[in-house]
């Protein structure tokens, strides 16, 4: 199984359903279920962008209550990456109907993501989030998870 670290807030709000594209600067052409990561590092910048309303709202309504109950340097969910656009000329709404999604979402999506041109979105559907966390260190890029944490995924999803 492979697996992709997001920082905080981004990773609970991918595997809370918030957040359904997730952008990074290359493509890809895997398709299949992925683990969610939490990275352990949670920059000033990014604890201070969860108090905005849209995120603090979306969090709120994932379950989180406060900064520090945000799990990091874990897996927290599963989820299949079915599509991989480019976001030059993307529109997030026609992109979202075009993957099964509510059109109403786009202006949220479009604030929980980085979508300059150059960029690419990784549509994620199926998405499950663990009842616990599984401790595990990260790595850049889409990265194999260890064998015996696998096992843990599995069996909790």
């Amino acid at each position: 199984m492979r697996a992709l670290s997001l920082t905080q807030p981004w990773a609970t709000l991918l595997a809370t359903k918030a957040k359904r594209f997730e952008t990074r600067g290359w493509a890809t052409n895997l398709r299949e279920i992925v683990a969610i990561h939490a990275a352990k590092a949670f920059p000033d910048d990014c604890r201070e962008l969860c108090l905005t309303p849209v995120f603090s709202k979306a969090l709120r309504a994932g379950g989180v209550e406060k900064l520090g109950d945000v799990p990091r340097g874990a897996i927290i969910g599963t989820g299949r990456i079915v599509a991989c656009y480019s976001t030059t000329g993307l529109s997030v709404a026609e992109a979202l109907a075009g993957v099964g999604f509510d059109r109403s979402l786009a202006e949220q999506e479009r604030a929980f993501g980085n979508y300059a041109p150059g960029r690419y979105a990784f549509v994620f559907s199926d998405v499950i989030a663990l009842a616990q966390p599984i401790p595990c260190k990260g790595a850049l890029g889409l990265w194999t998870v260890p064998p015996e944490i696998e096992a843990q995924i599995r069996s909790a999803a």
